[in-house]
């Protein structure tokens, strides 16, 4: 691999054109374009900034060191972090809003009309009335065959 091939790799792997690497260099994009295709070799000073800019020694820029990694962005890990991030966002609101809804029943039973609800184990509830069958007003339809009948009632808690 020629060092030119190197420039233009490294210069890919961190998402880099040829115009921003040169402006970075302080050099023009047609300059970077005769580096990485061989026409030309950066002076040393440009070098030594390369070789910083890519993280790299000189001697591992020019080839004659370990070989060169190649620095590339990690887009699918960024991209499923943002995912679980989104999901976890999306999950702690719709908890939120369960919890609100049910914050609402439960001071909506407690609170309404300053009625309290109790437990009462083995006691009447309601007060018993003696009813005689003159009180009962006898207006029911007629009915036939199998046809419901409903009697709506009323009734008030003992004092």
């Amino acid at each position: 691999m020629t060092l030119g091939q190197r420039i233009q790799e490294l210069r890919k792997g961190l998402n880099l054109s040829q115009e921003e690497l040169g402006e970075k260099m302080g050099v023009s994009r047609q300059a970077i374009s005769k580096w990485e295709g061989d026409q030309t070799i950066p002076e040393l000073d440009k070098l030594i900034a390369l070789s910083k800019l890519f993280g790299l020694t000189v001697g591992q820029l020019l080839g004659v060191e370990q070989p060169v990694p190649v620095p590339s962005p990690n887009r699918s890990a960024s991209r499923r972090i943002s995912l679980l991030l989104s999901g976890m966002g999306a999950a702690i609101l719709i908890l939120a809003v369960l919890v609100g809804v049910l914050w609402y029943q439960v001071r909506s039973l407690t609170g309404a009309d300053d009625v309290l609800y109790t437990y009462c184990s083995g006691r009447n509830l309601f007060q018993t009335a003696e009813c005689r069958l003159s009180d009962i007003e006898l207006g029911f339809p007629e009915t036939q065959g199998s046809q419901d009948l409903t009697l709506d009632f009323t009734l008030r808690p003992a004092e």
